[in-house]
């Protein structure tokens, strides 16, 4: 072992090539070391401003002390927009009442030149409690006055309706297409 050693040191101490090469690869390997270390050191303190942000965050949030207020609120709005919601005992029946009434709807505003599509109501679940979606579309050559005032009966209507997408173009005839949505909630 101790002749190893003696060889090791002797072919140091003899060759310059040796050791400029040992110490460029000791150098870049401390420069990799340095740059890993600052790289590290960015991610950290981006981590630690985050976290600041956060905690100036809850200390807000803390302090606030309407907390009941606003819980009360939240729970109105969301009795309100329940309420709002559509009722059926089906898919079919939820189906079924939406292209009923639009199609009542159509032919009290004296529509004629209106295509009226539903969808098949499709399930959804939020919070676990499952609710029904119908999408209805009409599309035709009507009117804009008329486009309008169904545009406000729908809009009047005690049963919430989502307008998907308004599409009016102005040709020689007026073209209008209109999707709209209605969400249910099963009948108790």
């Amino acid at each position: 072992m101790t002749s190893v050693t003696q060889r090791i040191t002797v072919e140091w101490n003899n060759n310059n090539r040796l050791r400029i090469g040992s110490y460029v690869i000791l150098l870049i390997l401390g420069w990799l070391v340095i740059d890993m270390l600052q790289l590290e050191k960015q991610e950290l303190n981006g981590q630690q401003q985050q976290l600041q942000i956060k905690l100036e965050k809850i200390k807000r949030i803390t302090n606030e002390k309407d907390w009941p207020e606003k819980a009360a609120s939240i729970r109105k709005q969301l009795l309100l927009s329940e309420q709002k919601l559509w009722r059926a005992d089906s898919l079919g029946l939820a189906q079924a009442q939406i292209q009923s009434w639009l199609a009542a709807e159509l032919q009290r505003n004296r529509i004629t030149g209106a295509r009226l599509k539903v969808d098949k109501a499709k399930t959804m679940k939020l919070e676990n409690q499952d609710f029904w979606r119908v999408t209805a579309t009409i599309e035709g050559i009507f009117a804009v006055e008329d486009l309008l005032r169904l545009l406000f009966k729908i809009e009047a209507y005690r049963q919430l309706f989502v307008i998907e997408k308004l599409d009016v173009r102005q040709t020689t005839d007026t073209r209008n297409s209109l999707v709209m949505t209605a969400y249910f909630k099963a009948k108790s």
